[in-house]
C-alpha cells in the first residue's frame, strides 16, 4: 500500500515537472521569437502576434522567470490593448493583429547609405578650422609633456616608493 502511494507520488511529480517544463519552453520560445521579429518576414509577425495573444495563463505567468519574458509580456499587454483599437477603427470588421506592424531599429541599407553621405559634410570657416588645429597642437604638446613625466616618475621615483612600502610593513 505504501509503495503505491510513493509511485502515485512519483507519477504526479513527473507530470507536473513535465508540464512545467513545456509551459516554460513555449514561453522561452515566445520570448526568443520575440528578440528575432526584426529579422524575419512581416508575415511571421502576425503569426506571432496571433500565438502570443493566444497563449495560456500559465506561459504569461513564466514570462516574468525568463531573461527578456518582461518585455514579451510588456508587448502581449500593448498588443491587448492595441487589438480593440484597430478592430473599431476598420467599419466594426475584425481585422485582428494584420495592422500591427513593428519598424526595426536598423535602417534600411539604402536609406543608410544615403544619410551617411549627407551627415559627412560639415562646412565651418577657416577661423574655426585654424582654432581647432591650434588646439589639437597644444593638446598634443599637453600630452606629450605629461607622458614625460609620468615616465620620469617611473625610472626615478619607482624604488623609492616601493622602499617605503616595505618600510611601513616591517
Amino acid at each position: 500500500m505504501e509503495e503505491t502511494a510513493k509511485n502515485l507520488l512519483k507519477e504526479f511529480q513527473k507530470q507536473k515537472v513535465s508540464k512545467e517544463s513545456s509551459v516554460l519552453q513555449e514561453a522561452q520560445r515566445f520570448v526568443n521569437q520575440y528578440r528575432a521579429l526584426d529579422y524575419l518576414p512581416s508575415s511571421f509577425l502576425q503569426e506571432f502576434n496571433a500565438q502570443l495573444l493566444a497563449c495560456s495563463p500559465n506561459v504569461r505567468r513564466f514570462f516574468s522567470t525568463i531573461m527578456g519574458g518582461n518585455e514579451v509580456l510588456s508587448y502581449l499587454e500593448f498588443l491587448e490593448k492595441q487589438i480593440p483599437q484597430t478592430e473599431n477603427s476598420e467599419n466594426g470588421e475584425n481585422t485582428g493583429q494584420s495592422d500591427i506592424v513593428v519598424d526595426g531599429y536598423l535602417p534600411t541599407p539604402e536609406s543608410d547609405l544615403m544619410s551617411s553621405d549627407l551627415d559627412d559634410t560639415i562646412s565651418i570657416s577657416k577661423q574655426q578650422w585654424d582654432e581647432m588645429k591650434a588646439q589639437q597642437k597644444t593638446l598634443m604638446e599637453q600630452t606629450q609633456q605629461l607622458m614625460r613625466q609620468i615616465k620620469s616618475q617611473q625610472q626615478g621615483g619607482t624604488s623609492a616608493q616601493y622602499s617605503e612600502i616595505l618600510d611601513d610593513e616591517v
